[in-house]
């Protein structure tokens, strides 16, 4: 790829012809540059989408309750999107300073996007009712008593952390697919 940095004068060719297709290869280059970032930017906001939408609307269908369909979309988009700039971009920004960022590589960090997440979330709740007398449950059963976690709410806090790391794991699939999947299978061959 040419260096995009310098634009080249017609001093640094060797004839006419030399000259326009150097311009010609500083302006493909730039153009694949900007390509190149719109589909990074493309691929950190759209990439919560589908998968956000999915496990909504899996969850509604699991449980039967369809009548908060909305709020729950946007409130889960709302924070995958949060996560995925303040967490994903970042750690993009770092995997890529160091090597290419591989299909793996993305799945691996939108399931770590998602645990320090729930990291995050657990410790706002541990330091916001420290000081004991905080209890909760859900229709399935006590979850906390005395500030303590019950074993049905182990349970239910595990499958929450299995829930969004799976989402955390398919942003980070999805941010590949629109952002970095090689050119040879947007073109729909595979080599």
């Amino acid at each position: 790829m040419p260096d995009v940095t310098h634009r080249p004068r017609a001093a640094d060719v060797e004839g006419p012809v030399s000259g326009i297709m150097a311009r010609l290869d500083w302006c493909n280059a730039r153009i694949r540059m900007t390509n190149s970032v719109g589909r990074l930017i493309l691929g950190f906001v759209f990439a919560p989408v589908g998968p956000c939408v999915a496990l909504v609307l899996a969850s509604a269908a699991l449980a039967g309750q369809w009548n908060a369909i909305a709020f729950t979309i946007t409130a889960t988009l709302a924070v995958s999107l949060i996560v995925t700039l303040v967490c994903g971009v970042p750690l993009y920004l770092i995997l890529r300073r160091y090597k290419s960022v591989s299909m793996i590589d993305c799945v691996v960090g939108g399931a770590a996007a998602a645990l320090v997440l729930n990291l995050v979330l657990y410790a706002a709740v541990r330091l916001a009712f420290r000081n004991g007398g905080y209890s909760a449950g859900d229709s399935g059963g006590a979850t906390y008593v005395d500030s303590h976690l019950t074993l049905h709410g182990a349970v239910v806090a595990a499958e929450g952390v299995l829930a969004n790391l799976a989402l955390g794991a398919c942003i980070g699939l999805c941010f590949w697919l629109v952002a970095l999947r090689p050119a040879s299978w947007r073109a729909g061959v595979l080599r």
